[in-house]
């Protein structure tokens, strides 16, 4: 048995931490250009016939790994909403306490 074959198919894996949202996807997409185009109007600005090449291949190469896409930012806002009503939790029985031991403070020295 191929130990390959026994795991999971590749999917969005999404690391979540805290303070640290890390998005890694086993999928990218890819820029599509037109290279003739592209490199016959890199030519007649100037480029010489290799750097043209260069460039267009390097375009051709481009991915969009780090572009978000509309799925990404509404996880991103329900994940900051979370965030958001746990510090909540936190701060306002903080908060009501600091403002109970202040008042306890100050009738006790009046």
């Amino acid at each position: 048995m191929n130990i390959l074959s026994s795991l999971p198919p590749k999917k969005a894996v999404v690391k979540r931490d805290r303070l640290n949202l890390i998005w890694q996807y086993a999928v990218m997409a890819t820029i599509s250009i037109d290279t003739h185009s592209a490199f016959v109007r890199l030519t007649e600005s100037g480029f010489p016939d290799k750097q043209a090449q260069a460039v267009v291949a390097t375009l051709q190469d481009a991915t969009l790994q780090n572009v978000a896409t509309k799925e990404d930012i509404q996880s991103l806002k329900s994940d900051l909403l979370r965030l958001k009503i746990d510090m909540l939790k936190w701060i306002v029985p903080l908060l009501l306490g600091q403002i109970a031991v202040f008042a306890g403070i100050v009738s006790w020295l009046i």
